[in-house]
């Protein structure tokens, strides 16, 4: 196990876990939780041993709630919001498409904002039954930067445009209805055996066409994302009207 508090990683191979372990705080992602997770995920790329890397949160409740709000609404201009939305976010997703093994997002429950991110990037996901799931970016007046390029390539594209301008969640069965996930179990220790049965079939195939396979589809996800994506969703964090509807819900 990792010594990094917010980022776990546990080794069970050829399954890594790589936990987001801000349990009370839903989960959320602030800035150094995103470079934590983006350097976890690229250090268990590295190691030989790992065929499979899965990704799931701390507790029974949230996968992720997405990144943190407070530090978003303290983003004061267009270049910090670059560097944390491109460069934490945006590396975070470059590192699962990178990664030379499989990526499966574990999703043990709420899988909001980048949560739902990062089950665009990942190359298979899995729900319990309890998990809800959606973009509620533009809420906050943000623009949710997969789901508006590439999500229309990963799912249904009418119910990537609901997600996307209504900001509603939809649960897991929905979710695998419109071909967002792979599948939905009962609960967290059957969500840990399917993913551990996911992670010791694909060690039983070669190696080389796992890794190129991988490489190929995340070609095809990268492209149109990570630049336009990104540039639209920092300039539009750095928006007044967006810092004050995020600290006005604080207040409530």
């Amino acid at each position: 196990m990792s010594e990094n508090e917010n980022i776990k990683v546990e080794k069970d191979y050829p399954l890594v876990w790589i936990i987001i372990n801000r349990e009370k705080y839903a989960n959320a992602l602030g800035s150094k939780d995103m470079f934590d997770l983006k350097n976890s995920i690229e250090n268990s790329c590295k190691d030989e041993n790992v065929k499979t890397i899965a990704i799931i949160g701390a507790g029974e409740k949230y996968f992720t709630s997405g990144v943190d709000l407070n530090e978003i609404s303290n983003l004061d201009d267009v270049e910090k919001s670059w560097n944390y939305l491109y460069k934490g976010l945006g590396g975070v997703i470059k590192a699962i498409l990178d990664c030379r093994v499989p990526v499966i997002a574990a999703i043990n429950g709420y899988a909001i904002g980048a949560g739902f991110d990062l089950i665009y990037a990942a190359d298979m996901a899995y729900a319990v039954k309890s998990a809800k799931l959606g973009v509620t970016a533009v809420k906050w007046g943000l623009i949710p930067p997969i789901t508006s390029t590439v999500g229309f390539m990963m799912a249904n594209s009418k119910a990537v445009s609901y997600l996307g301008l209504t900001g509603e969640l939809i649960t897991a069965e929905e979710a695998i209805k419109y071909g967002f996930i792979n599948d939905v179990v009962e609960n967290i220790e059957s969500l840990k055996i399917k993913v551990k049965d996911i992670a010791t079939k694909i060690s039983k195939n070669d190696i080389l066409a796992v890794e190129q396979i991988k490489s190929l589809i995340s070609s095809a996800k990268f492209s149109p994302y990570i630049y336009a994506g990104s540039s639209t969703i920092a300039a539009f964090a750095a928006r007044k009207e967006t810092k004050d509807k995020i600290k006005s819900s604080f207040k409530k």
